[in-house]
């Protein structure tokens, strides 16, 4: 399976203050505060209409051409195609297609490492997290992955929202009664760790989740990401260290004509020689902000948080990693 880029540790990165973006005219170091901390809610919170004023959707170009490097225009171009793919994308997960709509959406994944992954799960049965992205169509590039597991295997599927009528029957439809019936959809706010750990200590189990949630999703580490310092969740690498289950990473990406889902190398749950818990979590962490940062630098309209990108590198209030 491919190898996540390498990335440094937290030395020598800087974390995003508003002191350290130059000044802008119109704007204040007040103004990006507050539109920072609307930024999360509208990325996610597609379906609510919310909308960013036009005075700090200008502010949000500026703060990412800093973070990204490049220049507003391209940034505000981006911007625009990540509007209009996430609404196709809500399409398919929450209004009901047909089933000719969805068996093409279907044949559009290519998953070419299916016959190494079928090879992995036979040799090793374990219990393991399948952690995703909000990246691409992760909607139903996760449910090609997990139809590519054996029937007998338990699916829980770790997610923000109930799930819609619409969204049931298009997955029905896609994927089939008996297929789809065997995922449990497990709420985010109702399920504690306890219930998943207790999950993942049985055998033959699979949990997605995901690597990549904002801030108001539990704690959070900060790792080096784009250059800075900023801040990820901490419990998918938490989870797997105290259950000793691995982590297998996931990602799904659109490349103009075929939607691609795309492995990384299974990360093991053991701590390195004379390391803590905390040390072995910001390293897996570390390593999941990497496989992020490699495909957020090939298709940054693709991320579901494009417009909460600066608040990642937020440091939280207490400073202690808690949202």
């Amino acid at each position: 399976m491919p190898h996540p880029v390498s990335c440094t540790g937290t030395a020598g990165t800087s974390a995003f203050s508003l002191n350290k973006i130059p000044s802008r005219p119109g704007f204040t170091r007040a103004t990006l505060s507050a539109a920072l901390r609307r930024l999360f809610d509208v990325a996610v919170d597609t379906g609510t209409g919310k909308k960013l004023s036009r005075q700090a959707q200008v502010q949000l170009c500026y703060c990412l051409s800093s973070l990204l490097h490049e220049p507003e225009p391209k940034v505000r171009q981006w911007l625009k195609l990540n509007t209009r793919y996430l609404a196709r994308i809500e399409r398919f997960r929450n209004r009901a297609q047909s089933q000719a709509r969805l068996r093409a959406h279907k044949d559009s994944f290519k998953f070419q490492q299916r016959q190494e992954f079928e090879a992995l799960l036979r040799a090793d049965g374990r219990s393991r997290i399948l952690l995703g992205f909000h990246f691409g169509d992760f909607i139903y590039g996760n449910n090609v992955l997990a139809d590519s597991e054996p029937a007998g295997r338990s699916q829980y599927f770790l997610t923000q929202l109930p799930p819609t009528d619409d969204f049931l029957h298009n997955m029905h439809c896609c994927f089939g009664d008996e297929r789809f019936s065997n995922r449990a959809q497990l709420i985010v706010e109702d399920t504690t760790a306890a219930e998943l750990a207790a999950l993942l200590r049985r055998s033959h189990c699979s949990l997605l989740s995901f690597a990549d949630l904002p801030a108001g999703f539990g704690e959070r580490v900060a790792v080096n990401f784009l250059g800075r310092r900023a801040w990820f969740p901490k419990g998918p690498a938490t989870l797997a260290l105290v259950c000793k289950v691995p982590l297998l990473p996931v990602m799904n990406c659109w490349d103009g004509k075929h939607n691609h889902l795309q492995l990384f190398d299974q990360i093991e749950p053991g701590l390195h020689a004379r390391e803590s818990l905390q040390e072995a979590t910001t390293r897996i962490t570390q390593t999941l902000a990497g496989i992020l940062e490699q495909l957020l630098l090939q298709y940054p309209w693709q991320w579901r948080f494009l417009s909460a990108l600066p608040a990642f590198f937020v440091e939280p209030d207490d400073g202690s990693g808690k949202d």
